[in-house]
């Protein structure tokens, strides 16, 4: 009797610990998820930021009704959006320069390094091609870009671009700050994926440092803007930015 009150005994107590053992290895998964949850979605937020914009139109400062004016009057702009943040404030500093002339668009590049001839010379070999393919054309009437000139826009970029951009990609983002929808862009997007068309409203870059330039015409017409900037930072599109990109090129 003794014996199997023992026995029983034992065998209560190893049921307990198991059970015990088992809420404990319970427990901590749940709490080890629940941190690698957390961090997954502070590494996906972005935090609102006061923003303010100083303009210039042909190098010489003007104000947001004359910026406005000047993007109502050319259907083809020349126009870099440029930033930093105030080490101070954190506010960020949007400072946009707009050319009256291709000229003034092609020395700015030169004296900041960045390739902006290349771009309006990639841009017109592009959309002349386009259009002497009938890859235009076949998109009009069948909604889909047709697979020879995709092969041969991805060959004349790379001969162009020779792996100048340091963003792996440009991820463009339905609303402000990073939010809402994303889709990622590779090289280029001569017209928007499903979904898309002038639906965009910020972008940012994934790498060390990003340009790309936006259009509101398909195939890379009618400029929106040139976009240099520092990886991790989200661009905000605002006014006749702001849902109106219909195809991009992550430029070099």
């Amino acid at each position: 009797m003794k014996r199997n009150l023992l026995k029983t005994g034992i065998i209560l107590l190893a049921v307990t610990f198991v059970t015990l053992q088992s809420c404990e290895k319970k427990e901590f998964i749940e709490t080890e998820n629940k941190t690698e949850n957390n961090e997954i979605l502070n590494i996906n937020e972005n935090i609102e930021v006061a923003e303010t914009f100083v303009y210039y139109i042909d190098d010489i400062q003007a104000n947001k009704e004359e910026f406005d004016e000047y993007t109502n009057k050319y259907e083809d702009p020349f126009i870099i959006y440029t930033g930093k943040e105030d080490e101070e404030t954190e506010e960020i500093i949007n400072v946009v320069y707009a050319y009256t002339t291709e000229a003034g668009y092609i020395k700015y590049g030169e004296k900041n390094n960045l390739k902006l001839k290349e771009l309006l010379d990639f841009e017109t070999h592009m959309r002349e091609y386009a259009e002497k393919s009938g890859a235009i054309a076949e998109f009009e009437k069948t909604g889909k870009v047709p697979e020879s000139y995709k092969k041969y826009e991805e060959a004349y970029y790379n001969k162009v671009s020779k792996g100048g951009n340091k963003a792996l990609l440009v991820e463009f983002s339905k609303e402000h700050w990073r939010r809402g929808s994303h889709v990622y862009m590779g090289h280029m997007y001569a017209v928007m994926p499903f979904g898309w068309d002038r639906k965009v409203s910020s972008l940012q870059y994934i790498g060390a440092a990003g340009n790309a330039s936006l259009y509101k015409k398909r195939f890379y017409g009618r400029r929106i803007g040139y976009f240099p900037k520092v990886g991790s930072t989200v661009i905000n599109l605002y006014g006749h930015a702001d849902n109106a990109t219909r195809s991009a090129i992550k430029h070099w």
